[in-house]
């Protein structure tokens, strides 16, 4: 039986991710001798799948709904979905942290016209992290089976 996902493990690897962009972005000029990029299309890649996924969550509670017999969601659906939006929460989260350090690093150069982009960049990229992660948080408590009554003794065994 799958456990659902808890805030704590969210927030724990929001700050594995901030701690990894911060190192990135510190070590990567060192490495390479140029600064950490970060292009756009991160942030819009990111911002789609964030809404593709709000999408697919609202569509997917539509059908849950009790009254709606005719077009009910097949069981296999549900479970692909909930492990969709346990791996969707999960993964905004560390895009959240890493972009999040990124941003942090180069705020100490803002006054510079590139690191002021890459700023906007990741602060955009980790905002539709947030949105990934929230989504993903309630499409997994969407997919959420009632649980059986106290004195049920039909588990399969």
């Amino acid at each position: 039986m799958l456990k659902s996902t808890r805030w704590s493990l969210l927030i724990g690897l929001v700050l594995l991710g901030a701690s990894f962009g911060w190192s990135l972005s510190k070590m990567f000029p060192v490495w390479t001798y140029t600064n950490f990029y970060v292009p756009w299309y991160t942030a819009l890649t990111t911002w789609l799948l964030g809404i593709c996924l709000l999408v697919w969550a609202v569509m997917f509670r539509q059908r849950m709904k009790p009254e709606n017999r005719a077009h009910r969601v097949h069981p296999i659906v549900a479970a692909r979905t909930a492990a969709l939006a346990m791996a969707s929460s999960r993964i905004g989260s560390i895009f959240v942290g890493t972009y999040f350090g990124i941003m942090l690093y180069d705020l100490r150069n803002y006054s510079n016209s590139a690191a002021a982009d890459q700023v906007v960049i990741c602060a955009l990229t980790s905002v539709s992290g947030v949105l990934l992660m929230v989504v993903g948080m309630w499409l997994e408590k969407l997919c959420r089976l009632p649980e059986p009554p106290a004195g049920d003794n039909t588990s399969i065994k």
